[in-house]
């Protein structure tokens, strides 16, 4: 593969986690709407999407890497978690192992998806200047947070939103 061909591919790449990233932020800044299946629901299906995309970001680091001068604020940031706490607090903690870490840790469901939302938020607010040093800035910082922020709680979160979505269809004997 050519130069050329590796790059259009790396930006096209790149285009995709923006759109996913879009989608999921203004789901979540919209979260008020819906209720806590479709919350679940909506999890279980964009999560996986930008996890997938993330790990195929390719993105190198450039000689200028810019930041978000729009990063999300803390105020923001507070609001986000609040309204999942809101509409999530009977299910918001659950133990998972770290593998890291060789131990069990009780985590904030919340907490992590309003992480995932900060990270994500940051990369689309840098892509969108659209521009070249901002795109490229952009996927490389994401590509950075994925591998041990975003990506990481995303794997965490994932089989506790299973279980949490599924609980009531889940038949034992089935595997009898």
């Amino acid at each position: 593969m050519e130069y050329e061909e590796v790059e259009n591919m790396n930006e096209k790449i790149a285009a995709d986690l923006y759109v996913a990233a879009s989608q999921y932020c203004t789901f979540i800044e919209h979260g008020a709407d819906f209720d806590k299946e479709q919350i679940l629901d909506y999890m279980l299906k964009i999560l996986p999407l930008l996890y997938i995309k993330g790990g195929l970001l390719n993105s190198e680091e450039t000689d200028e890497v810019l930041t978000c001068e729009q990063c999300v604020t803390e105020e923001e940031y507070e609001s986000v978690f609040l309204l999942l706490k809101n509409k999530l607090e009977s299910e918001d903690y659950f133990d998972s192992y770290d593998v890291q870490l060789g131990e069990t840790q009780s985590i904030s469901l919340c907490e992590h998806i309003a992480d995932i939302y900060q990270d994500l938020k940051d990369f689309v607010l840098l892509f969108s200047k659209n521009t070249i040093t901002a795109r490229l800035s952009a996927a490389y910082l994401c590509k950075m947070r994925y591998a041990g922020g975003w990506g990481k709680k995303i794997l965490t979160i994932m089989p506790y939103l299973h279980v949490m979505m599924y609980k009531d269809e889940s038949n034992e004997d089935m595997y009898l």
